[in-house]
Parts: C-alpha cells; sequence; structure tokens
C-alpha cells in the first residue's frame, strides 16, 4: 500500500467503508455516510489548523498582554485584600479557580508573591 497515491488510497478507503456502512441510516431516515461525515471533521480540523497558524504570534501576544494586566490586577488586589483565596480571586475577577491558580502560580515563579498552603484535603 506504501506505492498507491493519496487519492487512490482514498478511494479504496472510500468503498471499504461503503461495503461496511453502505445500508445504514441516520436518525432522519435518510442515508448515513460516515465517510463524508469524516470528511467534514477533518476538512474542519484542517481548517482550524491552519487558523490557529495564521494567528499564533499575533494571539500569543494579545494574550500575554492581558495575562500580564490581569497579574498586575491580581497584585494589587493581593495587596489591598490579604485573606484573599483562590476563591474571592476566581470571583472578583470572573475567571475559573484553574486561571487564578495559572495566574498566583505565574506570580510566584516570577516571586512577586509567595503561596502558601492552608489546609490539604
Amino acid at each position: 500500500m506504501d506505492h498507491m497515491s493519496s487519492e487512490e488510497m482514498k478511494e479504496m478507503m472510500n468503498t471499504m467503508m461503503e461495503k461496511m456502512m453502505g445500508g445504514m441510516k441516520d436518525a432522519m431516515g435518510k442515508e448515513f455516510k460516515p465517510w463524508k461525515m469524516c470528511e467534514k471533521m477533518m476538512s474542519s480540523m484542517t481548517q482550524s489548523n491552519e487558523n490557529a497558524t495564521f494567528a499564533t504570534s499575533e494571539i500569543h501576544e494579545l494574550f500575554q498582554e492581558w495575562a500580564g494586566q490581569i497579574e498586575e490586577e491580581i497584585l494589587v488586589y493581593l495587596k489591598e485584600n490579604s485573606a484573599a483565596n483562590i476563591d474571592t480571586i476566581a470571583k472578583k475577577f470572573k475567571i475559573s479557580k484553574k486561571s487564578v491558580i495559572y495566574f498566583l502560580s505565574d506570580l510566584a515563579l516570577k516571586e512577586r508573591i509567595s503561596l502558601k498552603v492552608e489546609k490539604i484535603l
């Protein structure tokens, strides 16, 4: 099969899938063509990958700017609210607890804050 072109391989796979699944119906009673569904999914994935590749540097830069702003705002909030915790920070900044942990970890790695464990669950 190494000597087959991609078009020949595609044709062979389509033929095999048609033989295996040819008579299936979808929920609406129409003929179900899983290979068409797979083609659409792969096309979408390819398009998403192309979009991500195209915009990566710009989006990365925008994210870094936003993350820096949020980190500074969290730092100010922590200075003013020494009893702050993950829940209060998440609520204040309308972000998930996982995002708060990300930002606090980053601030700790930059040695701008120190973290302490209050309890082990």
